[in-house]
């Protein structure tokens, strides 16, 4: 066991790290192209099919976190492998493309990217920390009550928020990215 995880699970928390990987590729091309139809449909098909295939799993094999972890696996896989048999993908499961190497653009992307690399570690500590300060001081059991409460209820407001983002992040990139500054700043007031 690894901190008190079977093999089996941490091996599903690898898969899910992949598979999300995947989708999040597919998703954000997705809202980059304007398929806002095909995001919806998926989000909202792995915001369903992933609790249901996991109260499955867990009917089946038992309560633990494996059987949690599996039932995840089994919908977002299912999801994609649905979405690249019967959808458009554009990332991985499209057909790849040859580009030339620019190594300008290989720079200009370390460049921009670099700097914020660190806010990732930032967004998981804010994310999460107070789970693992709630779990030190009250107990596992606590800590669970209030990650299972705090998701119920903030989900509604994070859809919202990212309803709000997908709706202007293409128009707004695209004024910003062809220089017209003042009306990108429109976009956002």
């Amino acid at each position: 066991e690894w901190y008190g995880l079977a093999p089996s699970a941490v091996a599903l928390c690898g898969c899910l790290l992949v598979l999300d990987g995947v989708r999040s590729l597919e998703m954000t091309l997705m809202t980059a192209s304007g398929n806002n139809r095909a995001f919806a449909i998926i989000a909202i098909c792995e915001a369903w099919a992933r609790p249901l295939a996991a109260v499955v799993c867990v009917r089946m094999l038992g309560a633990s976190a494996t059987s949690v972890l599996l039932g995840y696996a089994v919908a977002t896989t299912s999801i994609l492998v649905l979405y690249y048999r019967f959808g458009r993908p554009m990332g991985v499961g499209g057909e790849p493309k040859r580009l030339a190497r620019d190594e300008q653009l290989l720079f200009e992307i370390k460049r921009f990217a670099l700097p914020i690399a660190p806010t990732s570690i930032l967004g998981w500590l804010n994310g999460v920390a107070d789970r693992y300060l709630i779990g030190a001081l009250l107990g596992l059991e606590q800590a669970g009550v209030y990650a299972a409460v705090y998701g119920l209820v903030s989900r509604p407001f994070l859809m919202l928020g990212a309803a709000i983002e997908l709706t202007f992040r293409r128009p707004y990139y695209e004024l910003a990215s062809h220089g017209k500054s003042i009306d990108a700043r429109r976009v956002l007031s």
